[in-house]
């Protein structure tokens, strides 16, 4: 039985890395709180950066609404990963987006290769994409490149898989007991079936 993918859109599908750091530090200075070194951005997850911070659920809203404000406003920053997306079309797996960021974005951001995935489910929030993913069929991956992700497939005992083109560092994938590591797109192919 073929394997349901799920992927993550930033740092996954598309290339955002720069714009997440600058949205971040954007988001932090408007909130008045400490800025993130790009050291620090480079070899933390940013689940472990924000936690530093101590930032609190109300404060966490109001980053979010301002992240979400600025990455659209600078929405022609985000890179498709082309040869990523060319090698999802070719595989006759079921595709699927979970995604912190906004359908809407995705879907202006990704064009006519929007209409390849099954479903796309935006704006997931920062600790709730196991509702929906846990939602999904039980034969899927997650693909993800963050270490706050590989925590959330963990409570539904979803496998997952970490991309180290993305936004945590691979050790820090590791460290978090992904399933698998992706290093170039084509290692996809090797946990599909």
């Amino acid at each position: 039985m073929r394997k349901n993918l799920i992927f993550d859109f930033d740092g996954v599908l598309v290339d955002s890395k720069d714009l997440i750091f600058e949205t971040l530090n954007y988001s932090l200075k408007r909130l008045k709180l400490p800025l993130i070194s790009y050291e620090d951005f480079e070899k933390k997850s940013k689940h472990q950066l924000l936690k530093e911070r101590s930032i609190g659920k109300i404060k966490t809203i109001f980053l979010l609404i301002i992240a979400r404000r600025y990455i659209y406003q600078n929405i022609d920053k985000i890179k498709v990963n082309s040869d990523f997306i060319k090698l999802i079309k070719e595989c006759p797996n079921e595709s699927y987006i979970v995604s912190s960021n906004s359908k809407k974005v995705i879907k202006k951001v990704l064009k006519e290769d929007f209409t390849h995935f099954k479903k796309c489910f935006g704006s997931a929030g920062m600790s709730g994409k196991h509702k929906i993913l846990s939602s999904l069929p039980n034969n899927s991956i997650y693909i993800t490149d963050e270490v706050r992700d590989v925590i959330e497939c963990h409570h539904i005992n979803m496998p997952v898989l970490g991309v180290t083109w993305g936004i945590d560092s691979e050790q820090s994938l590791k460290d978090s007991k992904c399933n698998g590591i992706l290093t170039q797109f084509k290692d996809l192919l090797l946990y599909i079936n």
